[in-house]
């Protein structure tokens, strides 16, 4: 019995220690008396609870990048760098760019992953859905608008 592989699978080898940081999320550790493997180890059985780790929520979706009028972004910054005195330090210029930049930055408002008109089919087929001993052409009904749904959503 083997529980690694190597990538050119030449090598195979046993998992002699598991270690970890904290001892808190392993309880119930057992070694199982009986083996089907011919091995001088001997498997263990444990519990792992895992906490409920943000990486398992779901993902907030990204802000979309911004979009730059260029002709806006240039007077943004033609008017912004003639405020400036010309003894100005480097850090101040730069800074009256970055204003500038975030002037003529718009951020396009983002479009919902699910349109209105398919939460009104989404809707409409959850009215439809038949009952037990439904006649036939409820379930059709129900069957155009579970299609017309789907169309929707691709």
């Amino acid at each position: 019995m083997w529980t690694w592989l190597s990538p050119d699978a030449q090598t195979a080898n046993e998992i002699d220690y598991v270690l970890t940081r904290h001892r808190a999320p392993i309880a119930d550790v057992s070694v199982l008396s009986r083996s089907i493997f011919s091995s001088d180890h001997r498997p263990l059985r444990a519990n792992i609870r895992l906490p409920h780790a943000r990486r398992f929520a779901p993902a907030k979706p990204r802000p979309l990048p911004p979009t730059f009028d260029r002709l806006h972004l240039q007077t943004a910054m033609a008017v912004f760098a003639h405020q400036l005195p010309d003894d100005a330090p480097l850090s101040a210029f730069i800074q009256a760019m970055y204003a500038a930049q975030q002037e003529a930055a718009r951020r396009p408002e983002p479009v919902p992953r699910i349109s209105d008109r398919t939460r009104h089919l989404l809707a409409r087929r959850s009215r439809l859905q038949p009952q037990p001993g439904a006649p036939p052409a409820t379930r059709l009904q129900y069957t155009i608008a579970c299609k017309a749904a789907r169309w929707s959503l691709t």
